[in-house]
């Protein structure tokens, strides 16, 4: 079992920040893309397949700014409004709703349960086990 230890407390936080961020840009993504033709969508896939190899070679000499992160899933968020389109249809709108929900809510209390106590996951067994006294 692998074990990973976070050292400084702020980092966490951030990341679980920007995982919210991230989730909430491409929420903002799938509902533009309801808004969009759907011819759109496979120019969109090609120019997130271009933001993802310039982020390879880009990331060996810079870092890359969270602009470039947003931009990036609010593409995505528009080009999986199909696939979302396409689970609700077979499975019915509020399966899908409860999904992204959850997913949402998670990272946000994460974010501020480490926020307000500290709270330091030394596995990832400890990540999911939140999940799960969140989902319960």
């Amino acid at each position: 079992m692998q074990t990973y230890t976070i050292t400084q407390n702020r980092l966490l936080g951030r990341v679980f920040l920007g995982l919210f961020g991230t989730l909430l840009t491409a929420l903002v993504g799938v509902l533009v893309g309801t808004q969009l033709p759907i011819g759109l969508i496979p120019v969109l896939s090609l120019v997130e397949l271009g933001m993802i190899v310039y982020a390879m070679f880009r990331q060996r000499t810079r870092a890359i700014g969270f602009p470039f992160v947003y931009l990036f899933t609010f593409i995505s968020g528009i080009t999986l409004w199909p696939i979302i389109s396409y689970y609700a249809i077979g499975l019915g709108v509020g399966i899908v709703i409860k999904a992204l929900a959850v997913t949402a809510v998670h990272f946000s209390w994460l974010r501020l349960s480490h926020h307000v106590r500290r709270w330091i996951f030394h596995s990832l067994a400890d990540f999911c086990s939140s999940a799960c006294w969140l989902c319960s």
